[in-house]
This record gives C-alpha cells, structure tokens and sequence, in this order.
C-alpha cells in the first residue's frame, strides 16, 4: 500500500500540477496526504478540492518537520515523497515501487530527475540499476537521490527516527545516510520525476546545498558511528569531494563561491595541508577572473566576426 506524502508552503502556483502527476500514475497510490506548512495562499483549498487529504501543521515548522508529519499520519507501508512544485513521469510509481516488490531487503528505492525552470539536467545513475546496492559509500561520495524520486518502506524511515526537523538543506542527505547503513538500496536508470528550480532560489541553492552536505557528513565523522576501519577511507572521500568543489569554484572564477568552498575546510577531517595549498592560490583567483572575462570577450568577437558557415573552437 502506497501513501503519497506532499509537503506544501505557498505552493498554490504548483499544487495543482503535483497533485495531476499523482493521478496519471499507471500505479496509483492508496492515499495522498499534503502536509500544509501554515500557507497564507490558496494551497490548502486546492489540495483538497484535488481530493488529497490534507494535514495542517499547527506552526511553520520546515519540509522536514512537514514531511514526518506526513510518515506518521500515513496508513501505507511504502512512503512515496513529492514536493509540491514538482512532478511524476506517469510510470514514477509502478518503476520504482516495482524494485520494493522485488527485493524484500531493499528499503529505499529510487528513479532518477530531470531539472527544469531556472537550472536544467538530467541526473545520471550512481548506482548499478535494477539491484539491491549497499549504497553507504555511494552517498558519502554525492547525494545521487532526488527526494521527489523515492519510495521508502515506512517501516525503516520510522526506525531511523525519521527526518531532521533541525536542518533546512540537506535534510534528505541527511536522511539517506542514515538509511544506507541499515537497509540496501535500488535505482531505476530512467527519469522518473522532474524537479523545478526557482529564480529566487538558484543564486544561492548551490553553495547552501554544498554547506548543507559537508555539516552533514562531518556530523557522521563525529558522532562515532563510523567503524574504526571505516574512517579513513571516510576522510579521504571528504577530501576528494572537497577538492572537486574548490576546483570547480575555481574554473568558474567567482571568488564569493571559492571563498564559501574554502570555509567548508573546517567540516572536512584530516585537510590542514590541502587547505594551506588551496589558501596560498586564494590571492591568484581575482587576477583569473578577470583573464577568464577577457578570454571569454575575445572568443565572443571571435565568434561574432567569423564568417556564415564557419565555427570556432
């Protein structure tokens, strides 16, 4: 039996679209239970007059608070998450709640997302598809899951405690590594859901997601959960993921998102060495953004003055 669980605030502009992509599911599911987060706009009234049953927090709490409200309301066994202002592929549900039909040891299933609105992409598998993974260190690499792409056995998300209602960004990272160290997981290789990116959120959705994860897995480095045999290896992927975000701040000649890469050095074990290297080139990055800005100029006059039927490289 599946329960979709819709966390909403002031979505009203998107409920409607959601709430359609649940109907149109070639599986439907038992329920659908929007969780609203005190809205002030119509997003209460639309979810009912769409047949959802609707839960109303008593304060605005956050997605994470909205969606355990959700967990523990639920009457299904299997937990399929939207978010409001995104959508379902018609087949999202018969896809991946297939895999929780056929691996009794998988509890969290999952497809993958297509981006759209103010970021586009589409994701790419991490996992071996269609199999039950151990996926801990898959996760502690990336986050390869979409919250709108998964189905989870309630069973196991009530083990785990749930979401935490603490953190803002993240939370579903958070959640995912808790789960990967005690059920399996598996993934569809298709683009199952589709998640919308907005104007007001894309300027700073990447440096918070990216401090959100780095509080995230520091929390695991220090809480003592890891294994003494686990913790180097624990380290060295923390150092590796740090050293792409720096690398990759730096190609894009922005010294503000370098700058807030930098600081996460401090959620980042055994990196005092990588992180003097790194504070040595800092001084270098304004005189390679203005290079880069002068590059990209001349290929654009480049570009501008070639003649019809010729490209540049």
């Amino acid at each position: 039996m599946i329960s979709v669980v819709i966390p909403c605030y002031n979505a009203a502009r998107f409920l409607g679209e959601a709430l359609g992509s649940v109907a149109a599911q070639s599986r439907l599911p038992a329920e659908v239970i929007v969780v609203d987060d005190r809205s002030s706009d119509d997003s209460v009234a639309i979810a009912r007059a769409l047949g959802a049953r609707v839960i109303e927090m008593p304060a605005n709490q956050g997605p994470s608070a909205a969606r355990n409200a959700g967990i523990a309301a639920a009457a299904g066994d299997v937990i399929a998450f939207l978010d409001a202002d995104d959508r379902w592929d018609p087949t999202h549900l018969a896809r991946v709640v297939a895999l929780l039909d056929r691996f009794p040891d998988v509890g969290l299933a999952f497809g993958l997302e297509r981006r759209f609105g103010a970021w586009s992409g589409d994701d790419v598998a991490h996992l071996p598809a269609d199999q039950p993974v151990d996926a801990f260190w898959a996760c502690v690499r990336r986050n390869p899951i979409s919250t709108s792409g998964v189905a989870v056995r309630r069973g196991e998300l009530l083990a785990v405690g749930g979401y935490n209602a603490r953190l803002r960004y993240a939370e579903d990272y958070d959640l995912w590594l808790r789960l990967s160290r005690r059920t399996r997981f598996a993934c569809v290789d298709a683009i199952t859901c589709f998640h919308r990116g907005h104007e007001a959120q894309a300027s700073r959705a990447a440096t918070l997601i990216a401090e959100g994860a780095f509080r995230v897995r520091h929390r695991l480095w220090e809480n003592g959960s890891l294994e003494a045999s686990e913790r180097a290896r624990f380290a060295a992927v923390m150092r590796a993921s740090w050293r792409s975000l720096l690398q990759e701040t730096w190609r894009a000649a922005d010294p503000a998102r370098f700058d807030a890469a930098l600081a996460l050095g401090a959620f980042v074990p055994e990196s005092a060495a990588m992180e003097r290297q790194w504070r040595r080139a800092a001084p270098l990055l304004p005189f390679w953004a203005v290079a880069r800005r002068a590059l990209r100029g001349m290929r654009n006059r480049v570009r501008a003055g070639a003649p019809a039927g010729t490209q540049s490289h």
